[in-house]
């Protein structure tokens, strides 16, 4: 599965050096007081990955960086942010997400982001943006609901971007109307946490 890596220029060059290392355990958290991230996990996007080159950017730098990444499915987490969402859990409520390991694909699948561990991470490869020209078009809500509204617009832009093709003129009333058919399946039967858990 490809998966994508926001970041600053500074991390990109590191990580395009070294490979993937833990960011917690260096002390880079970029939500410490919202949704801090677990010790020992990088997160990847399908979706948002020039929002999070963007917050990880000195706010002196006016580019980031996006590295394409390789990933199997067995080896995604879910985003605590999106267990904290499909949950409703207050903001202080922490989430082991090792304890629901089998809610990562269902990550990637609603919210558009995943916890993976780095050893698991194959880089592809890495290119450049603008901050400030990206900005106009990936602004995003990171929740549940602007995913199932708004996910097939942040996947196409991603993918005709880092293909060079025109991403000024997506049509997004185009892009909403797939994200809802996309996302409007019939229901799965609930099973219980037990039944979902490692």
């Amino acid at each position: 599965m490809i998966l994508y890596h926001g970041t600053s220029i500074k991390n990109a060059d590191k990580i395009m050096k070294n490979g993937f290392k833990d960011r917690v355990g260096a002390n880079i958290n970029n939500w410490p007081d919202a949704v801090p991230s677990t010790e020992g996990f990088i997160y990847l996007t399908m979706t948002y990955p020039f929002f999070f080159g963007s917050v990880a950017a000195n706010t002196k730098d006016s580019m980031a960086a996006i590295i394409k990444v390789k990933v199997h499915e067995k080896d995604i987490y879910p985003d605590e942010d999106f267990l904290k969402q499909a949950m409703r859990l207050k903001d202080d409520e922490h989430v082991d997400i090792t304890q629901y390991k089998n809610f990562g694909m269902l990550s990637v699948k609603k919210l558009g982001n995943c916890a993976v561990k780095p050893d698991a991470i194959t880089i592809v490869d890495r290119k450049d943006f603008n901050i400030s020209e990206m900005f106009a078009y990936s602004d995003p809500l990171i929740t549940l609901t602007n995913f199932l509204v708004m996910s097939c617009y942040y996947k196409t832009l991603v993918k005709r971007w880092w293909s060079g093709q025109d991403y000024k003129n997506i049509d997004q009333m185009e892009m909403i109307s797939k994200s809802i058919q996309y996302n409007k399946r019939k229901p799965q039967p609930r099973r219980s946490y037990d039944e979902n858990t490692n």
